[in-house]
């Protein structure tokens, strides 16, 4: 139904405490959660969708990741579908969000402690500046750090991982996976007065990466918004383990 539940842990927290926190994940960090979403390739769950079963099985020898995250509450339903017996689910809240990508970008870095958080905040200044040359650089900086052997057999899963992850963490000034008539774009991020379409290929060229944005129309549904258009194409080499391949192009305004 449309009734939701209040979980008031984190206010009474911050009225002890006096401070801003992350009060309710610190309670227990789900190292064992965080090792199987990694080892399944679950790293991108907002708006995920699930049945009944799915959602109440508990199959220790089968683990579903989703299953155990909405059992834990680290994920709430948002929507039911009852024609087709669907839920789709969501965080709770950012609190949530955040800290759960924050622990599952360590573990893709091999960090037992935060890292990735200052890289964030380089990849959204250097975004402020057109500086996309930065970006990439904080991007292949945290490539370099996962051991070479966690890339055997899984190297797109894992360039997708960590890329998704940089990208979700920068808040409200991400949109990943989004949606368009004509397709999905990889990312699409909105500063003060910029807005880009990024698109990220794996053992292609930038130029096929640009090529869809534009296909695609990825920047049309801004066509109205007075920020400056920007379209933004990435290749990764799995053989080098890193970006290799970048280009930008500002999108012309169409004429009125």
């Amino acid at each position: 139904g449309e009734s939701k539940l209040y979980n008031p842990f984190s206010l009474l927290s911050f009225l002890s405490g006096k401070r801003f926190q992350n009060f309710w994940f610190e309670t227990g960090t789900p190292t064992f959660l965080v090792k199987e979403m990694k080892q399944t390739a679950y790293y991108s769950i907002s708006d995920t969708q699930a049945t009944s079963h799915e959602l109440n099985n508990f199959d220790l020898e089968r683990l579903n990741p989703i299953s155990v995250l909405f059992q834990t509450g680290y994920l709430t339903i948002t929507h039911y579908e009852p024609e087709d017996l669907l839920y789709t689910l969501d965080y709770p809240n950012l609190e949530v969000k955040h800290s759960l990508e924050q622990v599952l970008l360590n573990e893709y870095l091999d960090h037992p402690t935060p890292s990735g958080l200052p890289r964030v905040i380089t990849i959204r200044n250097a975004l402020r500046q057109k500086d996309i040359d930065t970006v990439v650089e904080v991007i292949n900086a945290a490539f370099a750090e996962i051991p070479p052997e966690h890339w055997t057999g899984q190297k797109e899963h894992f360039y997708h991982a960590v890329t998704h992850l940089l990208f979700s963490l920068l808040g409200t000034y991400i949109q990943s996976q989004v949606n368009t008539s004509r397709g999905r774009c990889d990312a699409v991020v909105q500063t003060e007065g910029l807005i880009y379409a990024f698109e990220f290929k794996l053992d292609k060229s930038a130029d096929e990466a640009l090529q869809q944005i534009r296909e695609k129309g990825y920047l049309e549904p801004y066509a109205d918004s007075p920020k400056e258009k920007i379209a933004v194409g990435v290749n990764f080499s799995s053989e080098e383990r890193k970006i290799t391949d970048w280009k930008v192009e500002a999108l012309v305004p169409r004429s009125s």
